[in-house]
């Protein structure tokens, strides 16, 4: 009888230990935190991969690239220019951002500004300026007049539009010229590098009386 009792008794007792220590293994293996003193690290969130092969990703994350984004620069609370794409490369170190077959506005006042096409747009963070290249379709606005250019340059210091190489139509009349440059809030523009003006005349017979 005491055998037994003795028995019932150590049973008893090792039951709540054999629970405790149950408990916190899994506390320990399984809730808590990590035991290197740093956060645990969520897992990257991928995205699914699209017919053609690419990924959508963050286009403020580094060294990435990324399908139709549109990016708009504001200089003291105002747009100074956007641009949308077909896709963007960005890579961190340079601070450069490449947006292929892009379109953008150049925002020059209150409805006005040149809106553009072209092969590429090159953005560079760290210089704060953006350079079009390519074979470059543009119009003036609110004029209208069409532009084609080899190349469109802006930086956040000046606020100056710079076209290389410009053809601009203006109704029946042509002006070429190496350079335009046009001044932010205004709507006066400069030409320089050999500046050609193309027009019609007109020609009227005049019949003198007899």
């Amino acid at each position: 009888m005491k055998f037994e009792s003795a028995g019932r008794l150590f049973y008893m007792a090792l039951v709540p230990i054999v629970v405790g220590g149950l408990a916190f293994a899994i506390y320990f293996f399984v809730f808590s935190p990590s035991r290197s003193g740093r956060p645990v690290e969520p897992e990257a969130k991928l995205t699914e991969p699209k017919a053609d092969g690419k990924t959508e990703s963050d286009p403020v994350m580094p060294n990435v690239e990324v399908e139709k984004p549109e990016i708009s620069h504001l200089v003291n609370g105002q747009v100074a220019w956007t641009v949308s794409a077909d896709s963007v490369k960005s890579d961190a170190e340079t601070g450069i951002t490449k947006l292929f077959n892009s379109h953008g506005l150049f925002v020059r006042g209150k409805d006005s500004g040149l809106d553009f096409s072209g092969p590429m747009t090159v953005y560079n963070a760290k210089e704060k300026s953006v350079r079009v290249e390519g074979d470059i379709q543009g119009r003036l606005l609110p004029e209208e007049h069409t532009l084609t250019a080899q190349s469109i340059d802006w930086n956040e210091k000046s606020g100056k539009v710079v076209a290389e190489k410009i053809v601009i139509q203006i109704g029946k009349a042509k002006l070429t010229g190496g350079r335009m440059e046009l001044t932010p809030d205004s709507r006066r523009a400069s030409f320089s590098g050999g500046v050609k003006i193309e027009m019609p005349v007109e020609r009227k017979t005049l019949r003198r009386g007899i």
